[in-house]
């Protein structure tokens, strides 16, 4: 659907032949590319919406041990990594100072240690990886069993939420949303952030879990008009 807010102001700009899909020349998906031409701006009414905010709101606890799960096995993969690493790096320098029969007993006890601990630490990493993609699968099976959650696919954006930030200013599961809305409302985009600021915001956020510091998460209220543009 093609919003275009404050009307008159834009009968203005492009004169009344200009408004509307078919004053502009567009027709069909050309619709979302019309605010390029006219200076008007797109809401995306999306339904599904308001059941994707409540399978959302309600999973807060599944999600929460979903992050956990993910974090951990970020940590095994590292874990793993080193021991690896170490038992590569412990053979060679092995070979290189091994002198007498004291030390070739020592580092090959050395070897086996960290060999059961990397055994260990990969079968964990399994048993983690298992228990993580089976709760993803119900998490999104809460929201569809076939096609799963509409804005992702796993832990990523899915196609359609792509092409929603990249073609509609704004979204809402309904129109009614912006009836209370002033005009004169400026709608900002959100903060736009990269990988290293988003690693500080969750260690910030951990931390505050550990000291019992309260958490606004997907329990709180949410706003049902979602920006996607830099500023409406």
């Amino acid at each position: 659907m093609l919003v275009v807010p404050e009307l008159e102001l834009e009968l203005d700009r492009v004169g009344r032949s200009a408004v509307g899909a078919g004053g502009l020349g567009a027709g069909g998906e050309a619709c979302v590319y019309c605010r390029r031409v006219g200076r008007g701006r797109t809401m995306l009414v999306v339904p599904e919406l308001e059941l994707e905010l409540d399978r959302v709101g309600r999973s807060a606890k599944m999600q929460e041990e979903l992050r956990q799960l993910r974090q951990l096995r970020d940590e095994y993969d590292d874990r793993i990594q080193r021991l690896r690493w170490s038992i590569a790096r412990g053979g060679q320098q092995g070979q290189q100072q091994r002198g007498g029969e004291g030390g070739a007993v020592g580092d090959e006890q050395s070897r086996k240690d960290a060999q059961a601990l990397l055994e260990a630490a990969e079968e964990q990493r399994a048993k983690l990886k298992s228990r993580h993609s089976a709760l993803l699968r119900a998490h999104h099976r809460q929201f569809h069993p076939v096609w799963g959650q509409l804005m992702k696919t796993g832990h990523q954006n899915s196609r359609f939420a792509h092409q929603l930030e990249r073609y509609a200013c704004l979204y809402t599961s309904h129109v009614s949303n912006i009836a209370f809305v002033s005009p004169e409302k400026s709608f900002m985009g959100r903060l736009e952030r990269l990988a290293h600021e988003w690693e500080y915001e969750e260690a910030q956020e951990d931390e505050e879990r550990r000291n019992g510091a309260p958490s606004f998460g997907p329990g709180a209220a949410v706003d049902d008009i979602g920006s996607t543009s830099s500023t409406w």
